[in-house]
Parts: structure tokens; sequence; C-alpha cells
């Protein structure tokens, strides 16, 4: 008799790991997800006796049959390292030629070089083309992650994964980024075993690697929500945290905590808790400008989640609150000696506007990520001291009135405006495709508290404002942004909302 036992409808891989398949085809995607090789759906006859002893020597998935290798299947560990890139007759009529031209010519038998080709087309496309711009933030870390002579396993595969996804996305060429995604499996495996080793676990290029897969994540994700990102920053905390300062000597140790700081400054300020990297943030002998803006934002997170448990506590006598309208005062004229500093520190104008056009031009793309960052912060401060303000009682001594009228007309409503205008003026010049989507994505933090700001004091301009916001996502890719804006409503935002009622 012939008969086609099993109901399942999934590939064959999936039912003998007995998972549940997407069914996607020609390859499912959990195929691809975990680096495993798809077998595919085509199932063939099986004879069966139809007696009791028949039916038990037949073997489970005996009707699978092998399909047909092709290039678009996934490669396996080998190939990946391995396999020449996509000819043009591999990639078929409808996909775009890949550039440059060096890709698109015969297959490349050196495998160093078939590498080199495809981190270079990624650093094209995600960090600034000028070298007068230099590395900034994100390129730091990534030059240094990529000239490392020796990269363990996990720190190769991830590069691998970053970049052939990116160029694929860019070029619409899925080859690639299925071979992108099989290396992103191989590379969470070789990354797992590297952090069940404390050795390994402390190292440099472990750390590189979740971030390099952080960064993965966050483009390449099915959905525009944040949450699994922020769930990976958190790991990456907890890996430094492990680590101590003394790991951040090396310049690929220097480079990735700086950046990983700029996260967790960022998560400090949005849920107004204490970073819990604030004390090696406060040991750290910070190199630059940026790295002492970083640490000036770690205390400002701190400082919000003191206003918070005073808020919520029974002392809410006259001195309490001017001692923190002290402490906020204190902070804001450090900051402005920051900037000062910074002006002096500068071969040329920081800043400038070109005729009547209201965009804001910068001297580089890194003074203008950094201004960004500065206005953010000062804007979250100025926010807080006017609502602090607004709660003083009326009847208050001379001295302690003087003092807060004082304060109110330097952070009032004008002011706030004044900051978040100066951010969004000078998206569009961090948005040009010449430096970069690591630039755009830099704007996400700051856009997002200028335009809080600009919503809740009714700019004449929030159309337009929302506008060049929106179009990290539609023109930059970054599906993600559109979460963010959605997420206004947290952190520091949620006690604005409460006072203005």
């Amino acid at each position: 008799m012939v008969g086609i036992p099993g109901k399942s409808k999934g590939c064959h891989t999936c039912r003998r790991r007995k998972i549940r398949c997407d069914l996607q085809k020609p390859d499912c995607a959990r195929c691809i997800q975990s680096g495993r090789e798809c077998e595919g759906y085509v199932r063939g006859a099986v004879f069966l006796n139809r007696t009791v002893k028949g039916w038990e020597k037949r073997e489970r998935l005996e009707e699978v049959q092998p399909r047909k290798k092709s290039s678009s299947s996934p490669q396996s560990v080998g190939n990946i390292k391995n396999e020449p890139s996509p000819s043009t007759s591999q990639r078929g009529s409808q996909s775009p030629p890949i550039q440059p031209s060096a890709v698109s010519q015969p297959p490349i038998e050196n495998p160093d070089l078939r590498k080199y080709i495809f981190q270079n087309l990624f650093l094209e496309s995600y960090l600034p083309k000028s070298p007068k711009a230099g590395s900034g933030l994100a390129g730091a870390w990534l030059f240094e992650a990529i000239r490392l002579n020796r990269r363990n396993t996990s720190l190769e595969y991830s590069l691998h994964a970053l970049c052939l996804t990116r160029v694929g996305r860019i070029l619409g060429h899925q080859d690639l980024i299925k071979r992108g995604t099989a290396a992103y499996g191989f590379a969470l495996r070789a990354l797992h075993r590297a952090l069940e080793n404390s050795k390994l676990a402390a190292k440099d290029e472990t750390l590189a690697t979740c971030l390099i897969l952080s960064i993965y994540e966050l483009y390449e994700s099915t959905s525009n929500s944040t949450s699994a990102h922020e769930e990976h920053n958190n790991g990456i905390e907890r890996l430094v945290q492990f680590r101590g300062h003394r790991q951040n000597d090396t310049p690929l140790g220097k480079a990735l905590f700086k950046n990983i700081c700029y996260a967790s400054m960022i998560k400090s300020l949005q849920y107004r808790k204490t970073s819990r990297l604030k004390n090696l943030v406060d040991k750290a002998e910070w190199w630059d400008m940026q790295g002492l803006l970083f640490a000036k934002g770690h205390s400002l997170g701190a400082l919000l989640e003191d206003l918070d448990k005073y808020k919520n506590s029974t002392d809410h006598s006259l001195s309490a609150s001017a001692a923190y309208l002290k402490r906020c005062y204190a902070m804001d004229l450090d900051f402005a000696s920051w900037y000062n500093n910074l002006a002096e520190e500068s071969p040329s104008p920081i800043l400038w506007r070109s005729g009547d056009e209201p965009q804001i031009q910068f001297a580089n793309i890194n003074l203008a990520l950094v201004m960004l960052d500065y206005w953010a912060l000062r804007l979250i401060l100025t926010t807080t001291i006017d609502l602090i303000c607004g709660q003083v009682p009326k009847e208050v001594p001379s001295s302690v009135a003087d003092f807060v009228a004082q304060l109110k007309a330097v952070h009032g409503s004008e002011r706030q405006v004044e900051l978040a205008t100066n951010i969004m003026d000078s998206m569009p010049f961090c948005m040009k495709d010449e430096h970069g989507v690591s630039s755009s994505q830099k704007c996400l933090f700051s856009g997002r508290v200028a335009l809080f700001a600009l919503r809740r004091h009714s700019s004449e301009k929030l159309s337009d404002y929302e506008k060049t916001f929106s179009d990290l996502q539609s023109k930059k890719g970054l599906r993600f942004a559109q979460d963010i804006d959605k997420k206004e409503m947290t952190g520091w935002t949620p006690h604005i909302g409460k006072e203005r009622r």
C-alpha cells in the first residue's frame, strides 16, 4: 500500500527537531535564524505492509526526499567563510547589480579579500564617508574590532552577519541576507559558549560581539519594538560590570566602554534611575569632551531618581526643595562650563546658520552629534528646574523668592523651545547620506527629547519637525524610530504631564 504518513506540514529539519515550523519557503526562518540547513518540504511515497510488523518496521521521517542544492539555500559553517560571492548569473535578473564592481566580478577565491570587501561596503554606508569627520562614537570601536589580527569565532561570525545583512538590505540581494542571517545563528551559539567561560567573557572580543549583535538585532528585528534591544543592552551592562574598570585599558576596551556608557546614559534618563554603570563611569579617566558629557548625563539620571524619591517622601519642606534647586543650578553651571571648554578647544566655530536658512551647520559630524546630546541634556535639566520652581509656595522668604524668580526667567518655556529648536534644526545636517546611518541613529535620543518639549509648548513648526523625525524611519530605515516616538510618555515625561494637569 502507498501512504504518506505524518500530518505536519513543516520542513523536515523542524520535524526532526520536533519544533513548530513557520512554513516559509523555500527555506523556513527558524532554520535560517538557527544556522541550520533547511531540508525543504518535498515528501516521497512510502510503501507499507498492512500488518503490525509492517508498521513497526517503518522508520521515522522515511518519506523525506533530499532536496537539490541551490545557490539560495543557507550556507553551512564552512560555506559561510569559503563560499565565493554570488556572480551576476547566480543572483537572477530581478536582483540589482552589486556595487562596487569588485563584488560583481567573477567569484573571489581569497576569503580574506572577500570579507574585506563586504566590511568596507558596510562601513561606507554605516559611518561618515569623509576622512575629516573621523571615526565617531560608533566607528571607533568598529574599526578597532575589525583591525584585530586574531578574532575569536563569535566576533568573526557577528561581523560577518552584520556586514552581509546590511549590504544585502541596501542592494536588495536576498542571498547575502540569508547568508548573514545564518552567520547570526552561528554567532549566537559561539557567544553563548564564550559567556559560559569566565576568561572568555572578560575579553574585549566578547563584549564587541555583544555590541555588534545588538546593532544587528536593532536593524533586523521583525517588529518596530525596541524592547528586545533594551534587554540586550541590559545584558551588556551586566557584562561590563563583570569585567570591571581595569578591563577598559586597551584601545578596543576604551572605545567599547564609551559607546556602552552612552546607551546606559540614555536608559538612565528615560527611566529616571541611576545607571548600574555609574560607579564605573565615575572611576573612568575620560580622555575627551564627549566622554565627560556622558559622565554628566549619568549624574543627571541619578539626580532625577533622587527627585522622584523626594517627591514620594513625606519631607516636602522648603529647605529640602531649596537644596534640590541649588543642586540643579550647580549642575546647570557645570554644563555651561563644559560648553565653554569645548568652544575653547575647537579650532573653528562649532556651529553657524547659513543666511536665512533655519538649518544649523557644523564644523564636522562629530561636533554636531556632541552638540545634540548637550542640548538634550540641558533641555531635560531646564525642564526639571522649571517644574521645581513651579511647585515652590508663593509665601517664602524674599531671598528664596528672588532665587526662584531668577531660575524661572532663565529656564522657562522660551529657553526650552530654544534648546528643542536647536536640536531639530541640526538633525538635517546629521541625516545627510555622506554622514552614514550611524549618525542618523545617534539623533534618536535628542530628537525625541526635543519633540516632547515642542509638543508641550505647541511650537508653530511642530509638523515640520515631526516630519524630520519620521524621516529616520522612512528614509534611513530605522524602523524602531516609530516605537521610540510612541514611548514619549515614559521616563521623565509623565512627571511633566502630571504637573501640567
